[in-house]
């Protein structure tokens, strides 16, 4: 079992709706923060999308190889 994490930090300027691997994770107010945890093995696609899920703003691979911190941090 992982005990990597992602750490995703919102500089975008607006809320976001993150999502990891199609599954939603949680929502970050601009200049917040939040760490995904236990996060499998292999690579995982993570996308940031308005509340309203309108559009996708950002979007990152993240291939976990490791027990390690890994962080991703969305601006415009």
């Amino acid at each position: 079992k992982s005990t990597a994490s992602v750490t995703v930090i919102n500089h975008y300027g607006e809320t976001l709706s993150v999502y990891g691997d199609g599954a939603y994770q949680t929502d970050l107010k601009d200049q917040e923060s939040n760490a995904i945890l236990n996060i499998p093995y292999g690579e995982h696609l993570f996308e940031a999308k308005r509340p309203n899920q309108s559009e996708v703003v950002a979007s990152n691979r993240i291939e976990v190889l490791g027990d390690n911190g890994y962080t991703w941090t969305i601006t415009k």
